[in-house]
Formats: structure tokens, sequence, C-alpha cells
């Protein structure tokens, strides 16, 4: 079973982070990579995104409102080079616009943390983007897939659809384990997701994943 980088470090690649080892090594992740980087190129060659640098890097015609120009103007380049490496997707009647998804493990005191001694008390974040059904599982070196979220039979429906913190508490026990969280905007099936989690994460509306380092 294979881990794959999140949407996360391939937009840190885009934007010209050092490269990636599994990414180089990974033909399914260099093929999410290269597909950013066109629907980037497509952005940048668009009429809007002329448009748009040409109206920022223009000077600024003297007028009594040009404090509030000045500021306006470092914020449209901003939200500008955020959108570039995603190529606008059509929004359709019924559905929601879909964010990045996200995980990360977090303490007690909301703290983001990839490495604890056993014991601790762990609970996740996840970036829902949108979606309003998740599905967490744990996935040990020796290929054991344990449920995390929600209780096994229980309802999968997210507390929320941004970033949100899962309510169950996990106590990390020795050892390193990948946790994965599928995103859906329907119920998952939980039993075909950990009889078969590659295709259960092909399938997905999104996913994310985070490794933890259980030491003593």
């Amino acid at each position: 079973m294979s881990e794959h980088v999140s949407q996360l470090v391939l937009d840190e690649l885009l934007a010209g982070a050092p490269a990636n080892a599994h990414v180089e090594g990974c033909a399914e992740c260099r093929a999410r990579l290269e597909t950013l980087k066109t629907q980037a190129a497509a952005s940048q060659a668009s009429f809007a995104y002329a448009r748009t640098r040409a109206r920022v890097t223009a000077p600024p015609a003297p007028t009594p409102w040009k404090w509030i120009v000045a500021l306006l103007v470092p914020l449209a380049a901003a939200l500008l080079l955020f959108f570039i490496p995603h190529a606008p997707a059509p929004v359709v009647e019924g559905e929601r616009l879909k964010g990045t998804a996200s995980l990360d493990f977090i303490t007690r005191d909301g703290i983001s943390v990839t490495e604890v001694h056993p014991g601790a008390r762990l609970k996740l974040k996840v970036g829902a983007g949108g979606f309003t059904h998740g599905l967490a599982l744990a996935v040990e070196d020796n290929g054991t897939v344990t449920q995390l979220w929600p209780d096994a039979g229980a309802d999968d429906t997210l507390p929320g659809t941004g970033f949100v913190t899962l309510p169950r508490e996990l106590e990390a026990t020795p050892g390193p384990v990948t946790v994965h969280v599928l995103l859906s905007n329907a119920p998952i099936d939980a039993a075909k997701a950990k009889a078969d989690l590659g295709a259960a994460m092909k399938s997905a509306g999104a996913f994310a994943s985070r490794r933890l380092l259980v030491t003593p």
C-alpha cells in the first residue's frame, strides 16, 4: 500500500518548494503535479489573468482615495496568486464549491504534532473542503487497518464543512501509523474502504493523509 503526498505538498512544489523524494519516485503523484502545472499555465494564459495583472501593476491615477487603492492592490495581487494553481471548476446547481482536503493531529491545546510519546491524547483536525461525510482509518506498517472515526456503524456526517475537529479523542500507541481521511457528500461504506483502501481513496470525493510517529 503506497502513501501519496497531500494536496498541500503539491501546491508547495508548484510554488517553488524543494523537490520531494516521494513525488519524484511516484508516477501517480508526478501526474497530479503535472496536472496542477498545466492548470496554472492555463490560468496565466487566460484573458482574466492578463487583465487583472495589468490593472494591478498600472500606476494609480491621483484621486482622494489613493490610500484605499494602495491597500486594495496588494490584496488583489494576493488573491490572484492564491487562485492561479487551481483551474476554476464548473459549479452545478445542488453542488458546493470544494476546497483542498487536509488532516492534522492536534493535542488538547490545539497544537499540531507529527511525533508524540505513547499515551498522548490527540484529536483529528480535518479540512473538509465542503464535503459532508468522512471516514478516518489508521494503517500500521504491517498493513493492519483500524477505523478511528466514526465508531463502527455510527453516522459519518462531519460536524461541519470547513475546518472541523472530530469529537473522538484518540490515545497514541507505540509505532508509526498513517491516518487517511476519506471525504464524500454521501455516506461512505467503511467495510469496503477497509477492505481496499486504495480503491476507496480513488473513488472518494477527496482524501487527506498524515503520518504519526509514536516513540518512547
